[in-house]
């Protein structure tokens, strides 16, 4: 404490000058270069799987290994039956298709998640729920799920759309979310009225759905998510 006094005492005498001494040159340069690794670009880093939590489900990101889980359903023709790819799939199809959505959980900034639906009990993916978060400027989603034949009935749909909506609006800052089914498909509907959707209209060429049909369109806003859970905070 003492030194720095009496360095300061020194500094104090000393004529002004805009010559810069050698300390001052040593801490200009060790600002630049701490400036320069500031700036520089970060390493990549993996970002953290996403994994959502609700009274009796998981969803969380896939990996390569949840092809076989997800062969089941996806092999068979009625899941399909109201989809755009009404043919089953192959292991091959669908070993490719997973790792397809593997690589969306890279993407920055990530605008699909595609989640597997884990009951807490079995610990196998009995299904899968997705949420494109479109773009910034554009702050619109898409939800889309399906289920092995074996859970249907159950629930499980509704308790994950629920939580992926909280997702999207919550989290993502979604300002509205769409979703549409085969207009045979009673039950998809009945899941989009009972987490809130509202039905918007019939479409032509809604995504997802088989080439040549109309779907039964629904959407949701985030104020009327808002307004259901103030009304129902249990649903919540």
């Amino acid at each position: 404490m003492g030194q720095m006094k009496r360095m300061g005492e020194e500094t104090s005498r000393v004529p002004h000058s805009h010559t810069p001494t050698p300390m001052f040159t040593w801490f200009s340069k060790l600002g630049t270069f701490l400036g320069k690794w500031i700036a520089a670009p970060e390493v990549p880093v993996a970002p953290a799987p996403i994994v959502l939590e609700t009274e009796r489900l998981v969803l969380r990101d896939l990996v390569p290994e949840d092809w076989r889980a997800i062969f089941v359903y996806r092999s068979d023709p009625e899941v399909l039956r109201y989809t755009a790819r009404t043919e089953p799939y192959s292991p091959a199809e669908v070993r490719d298709l997973v790792d397809h959505y593997c690589l969306q959980q890279e993407r920055q900034p990530r605008q699909y998640y595609n989640l597997g639906i884990v009951p807490a009990e079995r610990r196998m993916i009995i299904g899968e729920i997705d949420l494109s978060s479109g773009l910034p400027d554009y702050p619109l989603g898409y939800l889309g799920f399906e289920l092995r034949r074996d859970c249907w009935g159950k629930g499980y749909a509704t308790e994950a759309a629920r939580e992926m909506l909280r997702f999207g609006f919550e989290v993502l800052g979604l300002e509205r979310i769409v979703s549409g089914c085969h207009l045979e498909n009673h039950a998809s509907a009945r899941v989009l009225e009972k987490v809130g959707f509202r039905f918007h209209g019939f479409e032509a060429g809604f995504p997802g759905a088989p080439e040549g049909t109309e779907s039964r369109a629904f959407e949701i806003t985030r104020e009327d998510w808002r307004n259901q859970r103030c009304a129902t905070p249990e649903a919540g």
